[in-house]
């Protein structure tokens, strides 16, 4: 348990995510990790940089620090996504209580779940806590590390989805419009040089 302690600042290894959902329409994943100790902070979140056209399997072999891992912050919380022009989209999500990190460092792979609750990839992750000597290396190696599926985390990758959906129907309305638009000022433009020929031809006749 890590109640009543605090093990300093904590250091994350994203290294890779494998058999990720295709949430790209015509296209692959352009995937992303984005990390936080406070789930009710969205602003809280740090990213890695993007593996583009990553597909299935992303690469990232990026460091990122969560200053500070108080009492109260016991789970870490993860999330892959997909980089879109407008809301990015979740491709899966996991929890990870810092427990299993407090006695050493864990290279390890944790399960990931779509935003419908369903187990889909995984990512393997570097974890460790800085400003602790009994933390310094890497840890074991290929650990299957304890991934879980929180009530909590699940509603706010649901309300990522929806938010994403809604920008993709924007999107697709807008283009709809646009098109049904661009018809109808071109039949219009049709139908005024039909009349318009139709009245040289009657003066032609007279």
């Amino acid at each position: 348990m890590l109640h009543n302690q605090s093990l300093g600042s904590l250091e994350i290894v994203a290294r890779s995510a494998s058999n990720l959902k295709d949430v790209e329409t015509g296209g692959k994943n352009d995937a992303y990790a984005q990390f936080s100790l406070n789930i009710k902070d969205a602003k809280s979140f740090q990213k890695t940089k993007t593996h583009k056209n990553a597909g299935a399997n992303a690469t990232w072999d990026q460091t990122i620090v969560l200053e500070g891992a108080p009492d109260e912050h016991r789970v870490l919380y993860v999330e892959v996504m997909e980089e879109d022009f407008g809301a990015d989209a979740p491709i899966g999500f996991t929890a990870i209580r810092l427990d299993q990190i407090q006695s050493g460092p864990v290279s390890g792979h944790f399960d990931l779940f779509t935003p419908d609750g369903k187990q889909k990839g995984e990512i393997s992750l570097n974890l460790r806590f800085l400003g602790n000597a009994a933390q310094s290396g890497h840890g074991a190696s290929n650990v299957r590390g304890r991934g879980e599926l929180l009530n909590e985390h699940q509603k706010r990758v649901k309300g990522l989805k929806s938010k994403e959906t809604a920008q993709d129907v924007g999107v697709a309305l807008g283009a709809g419009l646009a098109a049904l638009g661009a018809a109808y000022l071109l039949g219009g433009g049709d139908k005024k040089k039909t009349e318009a020929e139709k009245g040289d031809a009657a003066v032609a006749n007279h």
